[in-house]
């Protein structure tokens, strides 16, 4: 997948070279493994959620890398955001305030 934004839209909290390391080289390895290990397999054409119901060892761990990347990818935005008043009462019960947390 694509980033939903620019490697240097998330500075000064996640640096444009963390995103190049963690998203171009670290994410792109399960990507490139995944499709090199399904490649001729019945899980060629399986679209990833799939792929990570059905397989195992290696086929499932790239697969389920990359699942989780994508989800974390999507999750992060350049704009302030608040959790929601459920999440934060848990954020205040757990660590006192927002700041804390």
């Amino acid at each position: 997948m694509d980033l939903p934004f620019e490697l240097d839209a998330l500075e000064p909290y996640i640096s444009k070279e963390t995103l190049q390391y963690h998203h171009g080289k670290h994410h792109a390895a399960y990507v490139n493994n995944l499709n090199r290990l399904i490649e001729g397999t019945k899980y060629e054409n399986m679209v990833l959620r799939d792929i990570i119901k059905s397989a195992d060892g290696g086929i499932f761990n790239n697969a389920a890398q990359v699942y989780n990347h994508d989800f974390y990818f999507k999750g992060l935005c350049r704009e302030k955001t608040t959790p929601s008043k459920n999440l934060l009462k848990l954020i205040n019960r757990d660590f006192g305030s927002m700041e804390a947390f």
